[in-house]
């Protein structure tokens, strides 16, 4: 079946027929045939035979794989957090990859394709999800000294996703790419030491780490670094800083930042009372539906500071807030 198709795919002894080359690899596919789920691959990626589909083209890629035949997968941009989302972007241009170029590179010991890879079998993109697999990517290319490999491998070992739990093996591949810059990196570290994962709690380290991460462009960082100086964890507290840090990370709408500016405005904490401004804080975050600033909301909706005094919309707002789990909303809920 694979060789009548290669037949009118080349257009050999008969008369070249992309439909029917395409029926053919199908069929082959179907039966379990590498090579057959290769070339259906391709023609789903260059849509020779029928309509492009490049979720079907992964699909085939991986099959392909799975049976020993080279495939590809997108290579990722460097992300942000846990492993999670498959980009299409080379290292070094940014310019799009073919799919079997980059398995190729990843099979020859290309640490960024190795890192795709990791991430296509983290996210199950196309293939059922497999984390045993995406580890192994991952560490092979920590193996090879890659930040980013080390970062996501470190994660997976902390939170033991597809390899057992191993936090002193996690800080030190940690360790290592946040000295190589990878920000993530440095974020995931100094976590570890302000709640003592792996290592002895260190608030020395954790602020010297968080700040590096702030200084390299992290939001979260900075929130972090906000609830340091606010609560005097590890060093005196420095409400200014405080402050300072929540405004840059509002002006990303970060929410946790949102809500925390907004207490400190109701309360007049590091600032003149402000009921007005904290209302609108918490309107702003509550467009995420997160729940503490939903509980604002409805208590500042009872008291009627910031906002017009109403019992109903007080209820709206505790209810949103209590259907995502919050406690204090339900508690309010049940007295009014």
């Amino acid at each position: 079946m694979f060789m009548l198709a290669m037949l009118y795919h080349e257009g050999t002894a008969v008369r070249r027929d992309d439909a029917l080359a395409f029926d053919y690899l199908m069929r082959a596919s179907l039966s379990g045939s590498p090579d057959a789920q290769l070339f259906l691959g391709r023609s789903y990626e260059s849509g020779k035979g029928r309509e492009a589909d490049r979720n079907e083209a992964i699909k085939c890629f991986a099959a392909a794989a799975a049976g020993g035949q080279p495939a590809g997968i997108l290579l990722p941009q460097p992300l942000y957090g846990p492993p999670g989302e498959v980009r299409a972007h080379d290292p070094e241009g940014g310019a799009l990859m073919g799919l079997r170029e980059v398995m190729d590179r990843a099979s020859s010991g290309d640490p960024r394709a190795q890192c795709a890879m990791g991430y296509y079998y983290y996210k199950g993109d196309g293939v059922n999800r497999d984390l045993d697999r995406a580890f192994q990517w991952f560490d092979m290319a920590a193996g090879l000294g890659d930040p980013e490999g080390e970062c996501n491998a470190a994660y997976m070992l902390v939170h033991a996703e597809g390899t057992n739990a191993n936090l002193d093996e996690a800080v030190r591949m940690y360790t290592h790419s946040a000295e190589s810059g990878w920000v993530q990196s440095m974020f995931n570290l100094a976590h570890m030491y302000s709640d003592g994962l792996g290592v002895e709690q260190d608030w020395g380290k954790a602020i010297l780490w968080y700040t590096k991460a702030y200084e390299g462009g992290s939001v979260p960082a900075a929130y972090r670094l906000g609830v340091i100086y606010e609560e005097g964890r590890g060093t005196e507290q420095n409400l200014p800083k405080a402050l300072e840090l929540y405004e840059k990370c509002a002006g990303k709408d970060y929410d946790p930042a949102l809500v925390r500016l907004g207490i400190m405005a109701y309360e007049g904490r590091g600032m003149p009372k402000n009921p007005d401004r904290a209302a609108k804080l918490f309107f702003r975050a509550s467009k995420d539906n997160d729940d503490k600033a939903l509980l604002w909301l409805g208590k500042l909706s009872l008291s009627g500071e910031g906002m017009v005094k109403s019992q109903n919309n007080a209820r709206k707002w505790l209810k949103k807030a209590s259907m995502r789990g919050n406690a204090e909303a339900k508690e309010i809920l049940e007295k009014i």
